[in-house]
């Protein structure tokens, strides 16, 4: 009974995460912050948002003990190893859309006008901020506050993927579900898909060590290879 007790908080608190970022720019003094300054966007807010709730909760739920929540050291030679998984990971993923989307012509206006922007502050929103934040909310907290319900999971060979681990990864995925109107359904579908397979090695990694800094570079470099694939294939293209 606690363990579904747990399962079911956790879907709640993850709603309302949601929810609570969406209404936040719904505030008039954050509409007039967003329309006063130039660098500031929506994504920003809603990351900010993302880590108050986060830190929060911690604090609140996890009696202030950041290092419970994945807040300290790794191995070198762990950190490495997830690298090198995403990083080959990601490659295949974003390839095989890139491809595809090549092959259906299938590259929406919105994807281009969205690599055509500001290189800088992409690298700061999606590497740096949305990186550390995304995770600190989802391996931090919430994988933490799930882990009661660790004995329960799947086996595929060596690789033990629990619960928590795979609960996780799926609201992370589907949490992208905010962008459908935004970019075609195709493409909302490969994120979500992209989205939940970072989140299970990113889990995997923050379970087996018991420390964030794995699911961040992990979450880094699907980001990296990510935002650079679609762009140099873009400059082979012209």
């Amino acid at each position: 009974m606690k363990k579904i007790l747990i399962l079911i908080l956790a879907i709640a608190i993850w709603r309302a995460k949601i929810l609570l970022c969406g209404l936040v720019l719904k505030i008039g003094f954050i509409k007039k912050l967003l329309d006063s300054v130039e660098w500031l966007n929506s994504s920003h807010i809603v990351q900010f948002s993302m880590l108050i709730i986060a830190v929060l909760l911690i604090i609140i739920i996890g009696k202030n003990k950041f290092s419970n929540f994945g807040f300290k050291g790794a191995p070198v030679k762990v950190v490495l190893n997830s690298i090198l998984l995403a990083f080959g990971v990601s490659l295949v993923l974003f390839l095989a859309n890139g491809i595809y989307m090549n092959i259906t012509s299938s590259v929406a206006s919105s994807q281009v006008s969205f690599l055509e922007s500001n290189f800088l502050s992409r690298i700061i929103l999606i590497w740096i901020i949305a990186s550390s934040v995304e995770e600190i909310f989802y391996r931090g907290f919430l994988q933490t506050y799930l882990e009661p319900l660790k004995d329960i999971g799947l086996k595929l060979g060596k690789v033990y993927l629990s619960l928590p681990v795979m609960l996780t990864a799926l609201m992370f995925g589907f949490m992208h579900l905010c962008l459908k109107g935004m970019l075609p359904w195709i493409m909302v579908r490969f994120i979500i898909l992209n989205a939940t397979i970072l989140g299970l090695i990113a889990g995997y990694y923050r379970e087996k060590t018991g420390s964030l800094i794995p699911a961040y570079f992990v979450h880094l470099t699907f980001n990296v290879v990510g935002m650079m694939i679609p762009q140099i294939m873009m400059m082979v293209q012209t």
